[in-house]
């Protein structure tokens, strides 16, 4: 077992110090672009811990697959102050009419967010397959990243299977300014995963550490679809591991599943909640997209309503 290869540029030139992970392991490309990872006995993906530009040109699928796994991104430059936005639980399941995309994108040109952030519920067999048609980088205008919610657990192998094929990773980090940005699964749903809980976690622990060794001045920001609320420090835990995030600057967990807006505080932790855009929570929440502003590690929010 061993993943190796290169990162280039869009004009063929070596990236240099670019983060790429087997899914456990994180290394870092050398001066030619070159890396070598050793996989792990569950690597379905070689990724690069990087936000680029295109949905689906920063992870390769490792089954079936022999010889170099080479890359050609992308990257999205962006200032220390930038904005992004956030949405979650869409559920567009069976939905022929998405007008919410049409708004979505008017938002996006007017905003100019650094990318879209969606934590989960594209909804089933039919939600999971259309969303990526609906809602990528073309469609919106900007760079569009996802993480895995409860009802998008499909497949027959396992859970995430077809959601892997169609979004990457469930796993994965990138950074933007100041902010590393980590996205992380809930881990379970309608199906089993075919991943064990450690597994996010161990690679979790592998990515905080080279992070922070790289620029030990940053913080946090954690997207998953569930919420966090571990008041006595953000610590997640499994079997014979633990990491607590607070102690890598965390400065925001950002989160769906519970259909509502929701901006507050548990410590100095900002505990933030998303709505559907299309016609609000299940509760009848105000329908809207949330734009997040950043500026070095000061953090503003607000919803533009549809």
């Amino acid at each position: 077992m061993g993943y190796e290869g290169r990162v280039l540029n869009q004009r063929g030139e070596p990236i240099c110090g670019m983060r790429v992970s087997d899914g456990r392991n994180i290394t870092v490309t050398d001066g030619s672009g070159f890396y070598f990872l050793p996989g792990y006995e569950r690597t379905r993906m070689i990724y690069v811990c990087a936000l680029t530009v295109r949905m689906d040109d920063w992870y390769i699928r490792t089954e079936g697959r022999e010889g170099t796994f080479d890359f050609r991104i992308e990257p999205v430059a962006v200032s220390p102050d930038f904005s992004f936005f956030h949405t979650s639980d869409t559920e567009i399941e069976g939905r022929k009419n998405n007008e919410w995309i049409r708004f979505a994108g008017e938002l996006v040109g007017k905003h100019r967010p650094a990318f879209f952030m969606h934590t989960g519920d594209l909804c089933r067999d039919d939600g999971v397959r259309r969303h990526c048609l609906v809602m990528n980088e073309e469609t919106v205008g900007c760079p569009v990243r996802y993480a895995i919610g409860n009802h998008d657990y499909i497949g027959e192998k396992y859970g995430e299977e077809i959601y892997e094929s169609l979004y990457g990773p469930l796993w994965y980090s990138f950074d933007c300014g100041e902010i590393h940005f980590v996205v992380l699964p809930i881990g379970q749903g309608d199906y089993p995963s075919g991943y064990e809980p450690e597994d996010a976690l161990k690679w979790l622990q592998n990515d905080l550490r080279l992070a922070s060794e790289t620029n030990p001045q940053s913080s946090l920001i954690v997207f998953d679809h569930d919420c966090c609320e571990e008041e006595n420090g953000f610590c997640l835990k499994g079997e014979g591991i633990s990491v607590d995030l607070k102690r890598y600057g965390l400065l925001a967990w950002i989160f769906g599943h519970y259909h509502i807006n929701l901006l507050r505080k548990i410590g100095d932790v900002f505990s933030i909640c998303t709505a559907r855009p299309d016609s609000g929570g299940i509760d009848s929440s105000a329908a809207g997209i949330r734009e997040i502003s950043l500026s070095g590690s000061v953090l503003s929010s607000r919803i533009l309503y549809n």
